[in-house]
């Protein structure tokens, strides 16, 4: 007689010979199914507990029940680690008790109650004001007249104080454009730093571009010495002028009245004579010369200088 060939699967479950089952016997007979899924549930077991032997090395045929439970014990307590309620280890070789995880659990809804602002009534407390000198609460204000220490400025007004910065240094800058060029008295013998002396010398045009368009030449005017007029633009007053043009010194066109003196002959003193005149005359006055080298005004004398970009 054969035995059943056993498979070492953990089967589902056990058939049930039902009352009106028909014997029929034979490796896949009905008769045999459960016999046959016992057999290779028992196979399979069997093979679990070789394999916990083999890691203890313990041969499968020992008889020393004994040995054999220390060392199941042995291999399972290799594989197990001891339990610990603390909540501040940094160890990787205990495990959390139920009452480690409650505490940390606790510790996080009061964090979460406290987040949300919705601390328990039972779990309260007092955060002070904050100061230059003391860490707590901070009120925010958007005032940009506030002198106060003890409040945060919010986004609005940092933006407000940008914005007007923002204005004040494009004003600067086309202030600064719009000066290029233009002759500025400046009373000191030292050139400011950005700037250029009106002295007749040539520039870099790469350097100083907006200086380049008011000046084509690429060379300042030389106002050493010189005075400034307003452009006559078709007034009629200085006529005949252009832009930035010299104008040498002048004295408007005028007359002097010389009266005729009296002499031996006895004749009236006269406005006006033609032809000779007769008699000796008399010697009134000495002409000569009195004045400098040129016509001009009372002045102040200023070095001029001009921005340059």
């Amino acid at each position: 007689m054969a035995n059943l060939a056993e498979q070492k699967t953990y089967d589902a479950g056990i058939y049930q010979i039902e009352t009106d089952d028909v014997v029929i016997g034979g490796p896949e007979g009905i008769s045999n199914k459960s016999a046959k899924n016992l057999a290779n549930r028992t196979a399979w077991i069997k093979q679990q507990i070789d394999n916990v032997l083999l890691e203890g090395s313990i041969a499968a045929d020992d008889s020393n029940l004994t040995s054999l439970a220390a060392a199941i014990a042995g291999i399972a307590s290799e594989n197990s680690s001891p339990l610990s309620s603390a909540i501040d280890s940094a160890s990787t070789t205990t495990g959390a008790t139920s009452n480690a995880v409650k505490l940390v659990n606790d510790a996080l809804s009061l964090l979460s109650q406290a987040v949300n602002g919705k601390a328990a009534s039972d779990h309260t407390h007092v955060l002070p004001d904050a100061s230059t000198s003391l860490k707590g609460l901070v009120q925010l204000d958007s005032s940009l007249a506030s002198d106060s220490e003890i409040t945060a400025a919010t986004s609005k007004a940092i933006k407000a104080v940008n914005d007007a910065l923002q204005a004040v240094i494009q004003d600067v800058v086309a202030l600064n454009t719009m000066l290029v060029g233009a002759p500025i008295p400046w009373p000191s013998a030292v050139v400011p730093a950005g700037c250029l002396e009106y002295r007749g010398q040539a520039f870099n045009p790469v350097t100083y571009p907006i200086l380049a368009g008011l000046y084509p030449s690429n060379f300042l005017i030389d106002l050493r010495g010189e005075f400034i007029r307003g452009w006559d633009n078709s007034k009629g007053t200085d006529a005949g002028r252009s832009l930035l043009s010299l104008q040498a010194d002048d004295i408007k066109s005028h007359t002097h009245q010389i009266l005729n003196i009296g002499s031996s002959t006895g004749a009236s003193p006269r406005n006006s004579y033609q032809g000779a005149y007769g008699g000796t005359g008399k010697s009134y006055a000495n002409l000569s010369y009195t004045g400098g080298i040129e016509t001009r005004p009372r002045n102040v004398a200023f070095m001029y200088i001009t921005r340059a970009a």
